[in-house]
């Protein structure tokens, strides 16, 4: 069964980041080669593991997780 999320895309300068982080319970850095490794492998069920609601940050590096939220 898929599992859909609410997602907000945040695409502006570090400061957003900083920000975001506050109001999360988790979140995935994919610039870290472990959390992009994970997500690539397969993408639902990282997502799936996480707390929400969940910052993905970097998601430009690894853009099979932007298709996993949509």
């Amino acid at each position: 069964m898929h599992k859909s999320y609410q997602t907000v895309r945040v695409s502006e300068i570090n400061i957003c980041t900083t920000t975001a982080r506050r109001h999360v319970d988790d979140s995935l850095r994919l610039d870290r080669p472990a959390d992009a490794d994970l997500v690539r492998a397969d993408p639902d069920a990282a997502l799936r593991s996480r707390s929400t609601p969940l910052l993905v940050d970097e998601w430009q590096l690894v853009p099979e997780v932007f298709a996993a939220v949509t």
